[in-house]
């Protein structure tokens, strides 16, 4: 029998007195995708910011990869990446600024400058701020 991918066993989550996620299990394996749909205020945020290891769970177990993610928090997040609504950018620094103050995977901020700025068709915009451009470019462009 092979362990799943990612293990969620009895999930919970609260904001305050208001339970946002109520008790979630959950079994995926390898290659396997599912689609995580539901009203507005249902959680699929919260699940999603959980899972990537940005906000803590209330209760329950997650286990990706075999690992532990309140245990295992840093190996996980090296596993794990996460898109949201908002880019979480601040908005007065350049992308090269951006690029500098981050590490992305596995490469050092320049190594990913530089892969970011040879890619084919990727329009490099070092000296731009996320507040001079439109959300698509923001999302797309910024390394």
């Amino acid at each position: 029998m092979t362990r799943s991918y990612l293990e969620i066993k009895g999930l919970k989550k609260s904001f305050g007195l208001k339970p946002i996620l109520r008790g979630i299990d959950l079994e995926l394996n390898q290659g396997e995708r599912k689609a995580l749909m539901g009203a507005n205020g249902a959680g699929k945020t919260t699940l999603l910011r959980i899972l990537a290891g940005l906000t803590a769970p209330g209760a329950g177990a997650v286990r990706i990869a075999g690992l532990d993610l309140t245990r295992d928090a840093q190996r996980v997040r090296q596993l794990v990446g996460f898109v949201g609504h908002q880019p979480y950018l601040y908005d007065e620094l350049t992308a090269l600024e951006k690029s500098i103050h981050s590490r992305v995977a596995s490469y050092s901020a320049w190594r990913w400058l530089e892969h970011c700025c040879t890619r084919p068709g990727f329009f490099c915009s070092t000296s731009r701020t996320p507040a001079s451009m439109n959300r698509g470019t923001t999302y797309s462009r910024l390394c």
